[in-house]
């Protein structure tokens, strides 16, 4: 933002991750290393409430900003209801998390705008909320006709069409995200042209393990740094030298990886590495085994029901 002459943020939505609470060691260091920052560069952020912000899903009165962000008010706009939000030379229309409370007003905001943009945090069907996994129920797109371009937080993966981007999240939070890009969108508001900026720090990722095709030299003179504080699975393709996995393994720890083993052996010689490692079971793939495992329903039906469950219980976590 700086070297850019950048100084304002719109944030949309899910500002805070946790539904009911924030421990004390995360809001510190959110304070620290974001809204700290703001006030130093002297920075402006509007905000506008997701799902994940509130604690009762049928009303924004309580959300964890207006709670917790009191003292920033110079810095952080909070915006609870729809508003038409001024950016330069035009405006947004800008609609929170959509509840029993608000959705009146906010299908009468968005018949009723004039605006050219509108910002979300829409729930909407058609669009992937995971890489292959497709939303089919919420709000239409059909609602925004049109505006010139919507933007939308809410699903962590990148998608467009037509008119409606959903941006995604500045960076990787579960499994699923893995080898998805992210990052965030700089806006011309003389153009309304964007240009996406990736996050270079992935959070996930996954190595394959054949000792038969490296050597302890090759092992020792690796740089772990992009694993340092990182979730990693080691997929086990041939593991007979176990100096060399050892050596490996106590090279990850040294850099703070959290580390799980993906024994792989059953796939050997029979598949491309590349396959091997997109093979190995994230969260999605479980899920998806499951279901076809089962014979009294339809697996397409307890797929989705086990995201379902899944979402909610890492959202009361």
């Amino acid at each position: 933002m700086r070297d850019n002459d950048i100084n304002r943020i719109v944030q949309f939505g899910d500002l805070f991750d946790r539904r009911k609470y924030i421990n004390f060691v995360s809001l510190g260091r959110c304070r620290e290393f974001f809204f700290d920052r703001l006030v130093e560069n002297n920075f402006y952020m509007d905000t506008f409430i997701g799902n994940h912000d509130i604690p009762y899903k049928n009303t924004l009165k309580y959300n964890s900003p207006s709670l917790l962000l009191g003292e920033y008010t110079d810095y952080v706009n909070i915006i609870t209801e729809p508003v038409s939000l001024k950016l330069d030379n035009i405006s947004a229309t800008v609609i929170p998390w959509m509840c029993d409370e608000n959705m009146k007003e906010a299908l009468e905001a968005i018949e009723k705008s004039t605006d050219p943009l509108c910002f979300g945090h829409f729930e909407m069907a058609g669009f992937e909320f995971t890489p292959g996994s497709i939303c089919e129920h919420g709000i239409s797109k059909d609602l925004f006709w049109k505006f010139k371009h919507v933007y939308s937080g809410h699903f962590h993966h990148i998608s467009t069409k037509d008119n409606i981007t959903f941006i995604g999240s500045p960076c990787q939070l579960t499994w699923s995200d893995y080898a998805d890009p992210r990052g965030f969108f700089i806006l011309d508001t003389d153009t309304l042209k964007t240009e996406f900026v990736e996050n270079p720090f992935a959070n996930f990722h996954k190595l394959l393990y054949d000792d038969a095709a490296m050597t302890l030299d090759e092992v020792n003179d690796t740089d772990y740094e992009p694993y340092r504080d990182t979730y990693i699975k080691v997929i086990l393709r041939e593991r007979n030298d176990m100096l060399i996995y050892d050596t490996l393994i106590d090279k990850l720890e040294s850099v703070g990886a959290m580390i799980l083993i993906v024994d792989d052996h059953k796939h050997k010689d029979i598949i491309a590495d590349a396959n091997i490692i997109s093979e190995a079971d994230d969260i999605n793939e479980t899920f998806k085994k499951t279901a076809n495992q089962q014979t009294t329903a339809d697996a397409d039906t307890v797929y989705k029901l086990l995201l379902s469950l899944y979402d909610e219980a890492i959202k009361e976590e």
